[in-house]
């Protein structure tokens, strides 16, 4: 999150670049911040993503920040403190989950004995259907990747 901040930050604050597009295309564990709280709730996802905490705070917007906020300001909207999904979808930044991805970390759920018994595609389509909203869902990450680029998107990974 904070590399497509500084991403943005700059394109548009420094180079003057306001129509810059960020899309964040996460794969394999990283596709829990892309859930709603209730699937963190409801699969114990913190666990799964070894987590410490029990609330996806990926998604949890700062109090008190605002568009209004001064871009230089670090507390700010723009700054550090504020660096979460909502937020970042307020500016323009694009989130993609991988279909692929989704059904993995849903026969890891199905496989666990606390399950309520549910297969993996059942899972899989609670949690397609529970994604954060604005999240966009593609079948496979790694060939929208290909795509992007063909588009001419830049490629930076994010760790």
């Amino acid at each position: 999150l904070n590399l497509i901040r500084e991403s943005i930050n700059g394109q548009v604050f420094a180079h003057d670049n306001p129509d810059f597009l960020a899309v964040a295309a996460v794969h394999g564990t990283a596709h829990h911040v892309l859930f709603s709280q209730a699937m963190w709730d409801k699969y114990d996802l913190a666990q799964m993503a070894g987590a410490k905490t029990k609330r996806n705070d990926f998604i949890v917007e700062k109090t008190g920040a605002t568009e209004k906020d001064d871009h230089q300001d670090v507390n700010g909207f723009y700054g550090p403190t504020n660096n979460n999904i909502v937020s970042l979808q307020k500016r323009g930044a694009v989130f993609v989950a991988c279909h692929d991805s989704i059904h993995a970390i849903a026969r890891g759920i199905a496989s666990r004995e606390s399950n309520s018994g549910l297969p993996a595609d059942a899972v899989a389509a609670d949690l397609t259907n529970n994604l954060v909203p604005g999240v966009v869902l593609v079948p496979s990450v790694v060939a929208y990747l290909a795509e992007l680029q063909d588009a001419r998107f830049t490629y930076a990974k994010g760790a």
